[in-house]
């Protein structure tokens, strides 16, 4: 399982943040050795999101804290 999630402000006290207009476009890569994703974080205009935080959870386990560039994207490879 593969789960997502961006948050508009670190909150250690709430650990899944929505925000409402947000969606992420995802695209997943299988290499040689390793998986790889790549996304984007858009509002619902498509504007891209900053500067966000996007935390990527495989099962329970958290795998990686992202951060969107400017054109909202991120991306992240499995070791």
């Amino acid at each position: 399982m593969l789960l997502l999630v961006s948050a508009p402000v670190p909150a250690p006290a709430y650990p899944i943040v929505v925000r409402a207009g947000s969606r992420i476009e995802l695209a997943m890569r299988h290499e040689a050795t390793r998986m790889a994703i790549d996304g984007r974080l858009v509002r619902d205009d498509g504007q891209p999101l900053a500067d966000m935080r996007v935390v990527l959870t495989v099962g329970t386990t958290q795998a990686a804290n992202l951060q969107t560039d400017a054109a909202g994207r991120f991306g992240w490879a499995a070791e």
